[in-house]
C-alpha cells in the first residue's frame, strides 16, 4: 500500500472524559503502543487516547473506531513514536490514516 493512499475511518463513540481532548482545535502527540486491535496514543499535556475497534468503550480514554480499524492496523505499519495530529475534526495517524470526529457520541 502506498503512503499516498488516504484511509478515512469514522468514530463511533468516545468516553466522556476525552471530550475536551477531542474538542480542542489542534494538538500533536504520538503512538505510545500498538496492539492487535488498537493504538494507545499520547496527546497534549500527557493525556492518553485509546483508539480501538470493538463493541464497547474499554477505558476512560477510549475512542471507538468503525470495525475496519483492525484491518487498517494490519495493512498499515504503525510503530511507537509515529506522529498523531488532531486538527479541526480529524485525527491523522502518520500520513495514510485519518479518523473523522464528526458524529462522536460520548458515554
Amino acid at each position: 500500500m502506498g503512503a499516498s493512499r488516504l484511509i478515512t475511518l469514522h468514530t463511533i463513540a468516545a468516553s466522556a472524559s476525552v471530550h475536551p481532548l477531542l474538542q480542542a482545535s489542534s494538538w500533536q502527540g504520538e503512538i505510545a503502543a500498538v496492539f492487535r486491535r488498537s493504538i494507545l496514543c499520547t496527546a497534549c499535556e500527557g493525556r492518553w487516547l485509546h483508539l480501538h475497534t470493538g463493541p464497547l468503550l474499554v477505558s476512560p480514554f477510549s475512542l471507538r473506531i468503525e470495525a475496519d480499524f483492525a484491518n487498517v492496523l494490519r495493512q498499515v505499519p504503525h510503530v511507537r513514536g509515529t506522529p498523531v495530529r488532531k486538527t479541526s475534526s480529524v485525527i491523522d495517524i502518520a500520513e495514510p490514516v485519518r479518523v473523522t470526529l464528526d458524529d462522536v457520541s460520548y458515554y
